[in-house]
């Protein structure tokens, strides 16, 4: 599957957006999870269940009595009768039609649109081969993946409404399944952040500008999402039936001995309330081919290994700090120090690629004591970007004698400050982390006292990182300088 995605982002054209490297597991554990979340394991129970044959009416909807039969079997009740014997049998009872008991017609409508279920002459049977495809891992996410995509697709903010309420935006739930995918793998990221820190999904229409989306109303799309298995909510979330359930014997014949319900869509009583979210490693899996039919670059953390500096990098910048060695390592492996430096220099040559060089630096770091003497040579290279980015190596490796460090930061200090100032997030703990990568001890105030010197060293963001240092630093000897520095190289019209 992996291939025929890559050949439909190839002719695509070059990606428009980028997003962190994920790692997933093997298709056939995926297969597996898949089949045991609960709307795709109630689909494949339902398909197996109208065998030999199921009397149907025109629609493809089974009679009452066997809907009665289907739901008692599987214990597909109504989230608020799981637990009340005596309102079950009272519901079942008076159930007039199969389309009345919505458990049980979402999953039979997603064994007939997924072909698990065949229709002929009112009739319903399991399609042909449906045990050979259940074993094919390729089928099963492929089924599964058509679920996900319908159901980020469908979700509504009232399920009692079929029209949506005012305010309601399509393109909420895209923008919190990507939030999600961006953060860390396993990460529970409370509620109430997703609903205020939601970027747009790429090729997604921009979320409006107005008031925050309400919590209760993510958690409600979220809620609809949940039977597919591609997010947990909460910390108690009941645990899927295991897999083995669906793929093979006889899943699903049998009953609680005490009349408790059989379905995992029907053990869940409601959403908790405002809980946190986690995306699973199915959801990860469902969100990245969502990002590849966009064009968007998604890679794997296992490909990082053989791309190029470039790319590398740009990749490596979207993963935290902490996670950043496990990507490192295997890239380096394949390279000597030296072929790094190469690759590395090229990728970063264009002065405005400051984040991207900042990336290029750190892995740098790793392998410093052995390119001492390079990097030495390069600082007299005739390429500021070149020899900047040896000093900023040298100085964070913390291996130069004070004469040196000194005479470096004369040369390149402005340079270096501008230079990680821009590469910077939009925090102070960005900035003093972002500076204390090449000035450990802390930012002298004098580098930011010559205008001349920041003019002369000819950064292309000087004016916005003297900016952005003047409003950030905890210094209030820097900032001041900075704001100063930033007004008097505007007036030289850099």
């Amino acid at each position: 599957m992996a291939s025929n995605e890559t050949s439909h982002l190839d002719r695509r054209g070059p990606a428009r957006a980028a997003v962190r490297p994920v790692s997933l597991l093997r298709p056939q554990v995926l297969a597996q999870v898949a089949l045991g979340t609960p709307l795709l394991c109630d689909a494949l129970r339902l398909a197996r269940w109208s065998a030999p044959a199921t009397p149907v009416s025109g629609p493809g909807v089974p009679s009452p009595e066997s809907a009665r039969a289907a739901i008692e079997r599987f214990g597909l009740w109504p989230y608020g009768l799981v637990r009340d014997r005596g309102a079950r049998v009272a519901w079942l009872r008076g159930l007039g039609s199969a389309s009345e008991a919505a458990e049980f017609m979402a999953p039979w409508q997603a064994a007939v649109v997924l072909g698990m279920i065949e229709i002929d002459t009112a009739r319903a049977r399991p399609a042909p081969g449906l045990e050979d495809r259940v074993h094919d891992p390729e089928e099963v996410l492929d089924w599964w993946m058509r679920l996900f995509e319908d159901a980020v697709r469908y979700a509504r903010a009232d399920l009692l409404d079929p029209d949506p309420p005012r305010g309601h935006r399509p393109e909420l739930l895209p923008a919190v399944l990507l939030r999600l995918y961006e953060g860390q793998d396993g990460a529970r990221v409370p509620l109430a952040s997703l609903a205020t820190s939601a970027p747009p999904f790429p090729g997604a229409p921009p979320l409006p500008a107005g008031p925050e989306p309400d919590p209760d109303l993510v958690l409600h799309l979220l809620w609809q999402l949940s039977d597919t298995g591609a997010v947990i909510l909460g910390t108690e979330q009941e645990t899927p039936p295991p897999a083995e359930r669906a793929a093979g014997g006889d899943p699903g014949r049998g009953e609680y001995a005490d009349g408790l319900p059989a379905s995992p869509s029907a053990q869940a009583s409601g959403p908790p309330a405002h809980p946190d979210v986690e995306l699973t490693d199915l959801g990860r899996y469902g969100v990245r081919r969502l990002l590849l039919r966009r064009g968007v670059r998604a890679p794997l953390a296992e490909d990082l290994a053989v791309t190029d500096a470039a790319e590398f990098l740009d990749s490596l910048a979207r993963v935290c700090a902490a996670d950043q060695g496990a990507l490192v390592d295997p890239w380096l492996a394949r390279r000597s120090p030296e072929e790094a430096l190469e690759e590395i220099v090229r990728a970063v040559a264009d002065p405005r690629l400051t984040r991207r060089r900042r990336t290029g630096a750190s892995v740098l770091h790793m392998v410093s004591s052995r390119l001492a003497g390079r990097l030495r040579a390069m600082l007299r290279a005739p390429d500021r970007v070149a020899a900047g980015l040896a000093a900023l190596v040298l100085l964070s490796s913390r291996m130069l004698p004070q004469e040196e460090i000194d005479a470096v930061l004369d040369r390149f200090g402005p340079w270096l400050v501008l230079d990680l100032a821009s590469a910077a997030g939009t925090g102070a703990d960005d900035l003093a982390a972002a500076l204390d990568f090449a000035f450990p001890s802390g930012l002298d105030a004098s580098l930011l006292e010559s205008a001349d010197r920041l003019w002369l060293c000819g950064h292309p963001d000087t004016v916005p990182a003297l900016e952005a240092i003047g409003r950030l630093h905890r210094d209030p000897r820097v900032a001041r300088a900075a704001r100063g520095a930033a007004g008097r190289t505007r007036l030289r019209g850099l």
